[in-house]
């Protein structure tokens, strides 16, 4: 699988894959802003990141967001647990 590519785009459970998406958001981090001459034209690349990958992880954050609120609250229908979560 492509470095900069959700397996399931937004559907993607970041639970599963967080080292992953971390890693790759560093890499992206750290090459913008130590090119500053862009040698690796990654400079370049960057609407086409922003369009494609970071969009997919903003939307699937979106998403897991949604899929933990929605187990809470199954969680607190049970009366089992009151937790909550935030995620920044």
């Amino acid at each position: 699988m492509h470095p900069f590519q959700l397996q399931h785009q937004e559907q993607t459970e970041l639970l599963e894959v967080s080292d992953e998406v971390m890693q790759s958001l560093n890499f992206l981090i750290f090459i913008f802003l130590r090119d500053k001459g862009n040698i690796t034209e990654i400079h370049g690349l960057a609407s086409e990141l922003l369009n494609g990958y970071l969009h997919h992880v903003e939307k699937a954050v979106d998403f897991s967001r949604n899929v933990c609120k929605l187990k809470l609250e199954k969680i607190n229908d049970n009366g089992v647990a009151d937790v909550s979560i935030t995620m920044k």
